[in-house]
């Protein structure tokens, strides 16, 4: 066949010589090459390429491919190399319509010519022929610095369809041309099977929008295949993978609905890196049970800070019953530093305790743990403890909250300091006690707020009651509500001993809280103020307290106690005194009983 084009083609330069000799001093017009196409005469076209004049030479070269003249592929190739760049383009066209194995090979060489106009219409058309010939021509074009030409090499790629290109193809993600990656998924997209899937899903992640959508739009396309690569993507370190494998799945109705695949699928939804804990996944996350943990365990370990915080809440919520899960986990998969530190759990205020334990475990699995030798050491010397929770370098996390508690056990011991009687409803500074390490660990611990919730909770319990009381303050100063039950519990235990608990900082915290649940408790103590004010304020909503006065007269703990309240109330002044007496259920409560309207 080849050789029968050959002398075809030699025939077509004879009849072409002598027609021109023939013709010799007669014009061609673009008639006479529409004409010559209507009857076939490929000899006569292609002696039209030679013409001076630039129409004919265009229409003869476009006629030939409209006619697909396999015998005119030489003679069109030859004018690739021609200065105009249209007329090699509309000879490249034409070779695409012919669309021959000599014609590819043509189409390969363009591929490689100076002007880029000229490449770029070869690299399409041969995309346009899928050609397999091209492949590996233009997986090397990609690298090419022209970002169009990289792009329409892409494109074609994706045309032809052959897997091989795939690789070379998510290399091309990397870049930071939009136009470019854009090309290398819609390629993946027209190549199709598993690798191009995978990469589609890879794709979620796109700082691009429109890369993203086109992702998800593809996935949701292809169906069932794509849901593993979807649920995958749930893992991913980047947000915006995470939000589009949410996406994806949405759209394609296979959200999951039980097990480790659906903690990833409530976990990728949570709120952005540095936002707050958004309680309602927290809650859906904790419902699911022993059925979450084993996820929640993997996410805790995860590069997303906030996934992270909300994987670690979920824990804590379920509590106790996933501590075990939680210590095989620590002991299999922490860091070094963070196995060590967990191993010491021991020694910590108010251990043994399954909080410590499960925050600990928690905690140790933080791929970002860090332990500062510098700031650690200091902690734990009294020389420079001061210095080192003041530096305004130091920055509160889990690492470091025992060793801030521990701080707090070292400073009442060496300060001899009396039992904790902070005023929490004042100012942070009004405080019985002298100025030392404490104050400064006390701060960083309310900084620390929920980070710190469960070693708090844990030091209650802790054999120095000067440490318990501080640690009670920190949590009615944070105000989390996991503190509630905790303090109540453990104001029960007191009352039950028949400890006198007007001055307790378990009190005052508990108040603090102002919760109904708490209640039944605070109704067992002998009032102070603050007890004073809350009943006052329940009762006459709106009312402005300004003054508020011990009118106690009787000494002993169970004897009545009075408080006059000075307040404000549409603008006029008023006095009311409440007298608390204990009843015979044990409750302190106002008596005679607030009337229902304030005196006028």
């Amino acid at each position: 066949m080849k050789k029968k084009t050959i002398v075809i083609y030699h025939m077509l330069v004879i009849v072409c010589i002598l027609g021109l000799v023939g013709l010799k001093g007669c014009e061609r017009t673009i008639e006479d090459v529409a004409k010559w196409k209507s009857q076939g005469k490929i000899g006569k076209l292609v002696c039209a390429l030679g013409e001076e004049d630039r129409e004919i030479r265009f229409a003869a070269a476009k006629a030939l491919g409209e006619l697909k003249a396999e015998p005119a592929v030489e003679p069109l190739a030859a004018l690739l190399a021609e200065s105009d760049p249209q007329l090699a383009i509309t000879a490249i066209e034409s070779l695409v319509a012919i669309g021959n194995e000599s014609a590819e090979k043509h189409l390969v060489t363009a591929i490689y010519l100076e002007h880029s106009k000229v490449c770029l219409s070869a690299i399409n058309g041969l995309g346009t022929l899928k050609s397999i010939r091209a492949l590996q021509p233009l997986i090397i074009t990609l690298n090419s610095p022209d970002n169009e030409i990289a792009t329409a090499a892409a494109t074609s790629l994706g045309l032809i369809g052959d897997e091989e290109s795939i690789k070379p193809l998510a290399a091309k993600m990397q870049s930071h041309s939009s136009s470019l990656r854009l090309a290398c998924v819609k390629s993946f997209r027209n190549i199709g099977g598993q690798e191009a899937t995978a990469e589609l899903a890879n794709a979620l992640g796109d700082i691009n929008n429109k890369i993203r959508q086109f992702s998800i739009d593809s996935l949701v396309a292809i169906g069932e295949p794509a849901e593993t690569y979807a649920l995958a993507a749930l893992r991913n370190k980047n947000a915006q993978a995470r939000l589009g494998a949410v996406a994806v799945l949405k759209d394609s109705a296979t959200v999951p609905t039980a097990g480790n695949d659906l903690v990833w699928y409530l976990l990728a939804q949570a709120p952005g890196e540095n936002k707050a804990i958004d309680a309602a996944t927290v809650s859906q996350l904790a419902d699911m049970g022993n059925d979450a943990v084993e996820a929640l365990l993997e996410a805790v370990a995860h590069d997303s800070s906030n996934l992270r915080e909300h994987a670690f809440r979920a824990l804590e919520t379920i509590g106790e019953p996933c501590l075990l899960q939680a210590i095989n986990a620590a002991e299999a998969h922490a860091g070094p530093a963070g196995k060590q530190w967990f191993n010491e759990r021991t020694t910590w205020a108010g251990a043994p305790s399954w909080r410590i334990d499960l925050w600990g475990a928690a905690t140790a699995l933080n791929p970002y743990f860090k332990l500062n030798n510098h700031d650690a050491t200091g902690l734990q010397s009294k020389e420079s403890s001061l210095r080192t929770v003041a530096t305004s370098k130091f920055q509160v996390s889990r690492e470091y909250i025992p060793l801030l508690i521990d701080q707090i056990r070292e400073a009442a011991k060496s300060e001899n300091i009396e039992l904790f009687k902070i005023d929490l409803f004042g100012a942070d500074s009004q405080t019985i006690y002298e100025e030392g390490d404490w104050r400064i660990s006390r701060k960083h611990l309310v900084t620390a707020g929920d980070l710190a919730v469960f070693p708090l909770i844990a030091a209650l319990d802790a054999s120095d009651q000067r440490v318990a009381n501080v640690c009670a303050n920190v949590l009615g100063t944070v105000g989390d509500q996991r503190a509630v039950l905790p303090l109540t519990e453990a104001l029960s235990r007191q009352v039950d001993k028949g400890e006198h608990l007007t001055l307790s900082a378990f009190y005052i915290a508990l108040q603090k809280f102002d919760d109904p649940a708490a209640e039944a408790i605070l109704l067992k103590i002998r009032p102070d103020t603050h007890r004073a004010i809350r009943i006052f304020e329940r009762q006459y909503p709106g009312c402005r307290i300004t003054d508020t006065r011990s009118k106690n007269t009787q000494a002993g703990y169970s004897r009545p106690i009075a408080f006059q309240l000075d307040y404000h109330r549409d603008g006029k002044a008023g006095k009311l005194v409440i007298i608390f007496r204990k009843n015979d259920k044990g409750d302190w409560v106002p008596t005679p009983a607030l009337p229902t309207e304030l005196p006028r």
